[in-house]
């Protein structure tokens, strides 16, 4: 693990509803914290230049960024949860790189865990991709898994749009979630995560989904009036 830290003083009251993207802070996938003595930490855990080679010159390099949605996702999660930042475009070579440095931290640490407001997240460039604990109740922790962000990834990109920033949870309530933002110093992403009122952006296979008829009881039962 690497050594860097960045601390920001915080208050324990603070530490299960904002932990901020610090002044400083270079592209890599760092975990974010309050530490014993209630300051907030940002731990730089992996750099980017480890993960960019990873995922071009690795044999389980995650390739699915660059293939199409796997089928099925929906059925896979059928009370998924989407926060669409519709407008708010991200770049796409930052949003992939962040993405995939996120994955592969996530997918090679076998014991990650994350107490309640902590988060991971990968910063390259002009965009931020995360995961955050949400669950505001002492000693809840969670295990995020790889899948999260890669389903995540494309779940976004189906009910958002293909980089547009965006937010997924795999069901109301799981206690972690996924997501994608523009980067800025002093942004609290978890926060700002699911403050969007649109599930969908227009134009989105999404958006098309959610907004299609269903048929009448007649047509559904007896196949008339359809």
């Amino acid at each position: 693990m690497l050594s860097n830290l960045l601390v920001v003083v915080a208050s324990l009251a603070a530490a299960s509803c904002a932990l901020k993207i610090p002044r400083g802070v270079t592209d890599g996938t760092y975990v974010a914290y309050i530490n014993s003595t209630g300051h907030e930490v940002h731990e730089l855990v992996s750099s980017p230049s480890r993960t960019v080679e990873a995922r071009y010159l690795n044999p389980y390099s995650p390739k699915w960024y660059l293939e199409p949605a796997p089928t099925g996702l929906a059925r896979k999660y059928p009370y998924s949860v989407s926060w669409c930042g519709c407008g708010f475009n991200v770049d796409e070579t930052n949003t992939a790189d962040a993405t995939a440095d996120l994955y592969k931290q996530i997918d090679e640490d076998d014991d990650t865990k994350l107490m309640p407001g902590e988060s991971y997240y990968s910063v390259r460039g002009s965009v931020v991709a995360f995961v955050c604990n949400y669950i505001p109740a002492e000693g809840h922790k969670r295990y995020p898994k790889s899948d999260l962000v890669s389903d995540g990834a494309h779940m976004v990109d189906q009910n958002c749009g293909k980089n547009i920033a965006g937010t997924w949870d795999t069901t109301s309530g799981s206690g972690l979630f996924f997501g994608r933002m523009r980067m800025s110093e002093g942004l609290d992403f978890c926060k700002d995560a699911t403050g969007s009122s649109s599930s969908t952006c227009e134009g989105t296979p999404g958006h098309e989904e959610a907004n299609k008829e269903t048929p009448g009881f007649m047509c559904r039962t007896f196949g008339w009036f359809c």
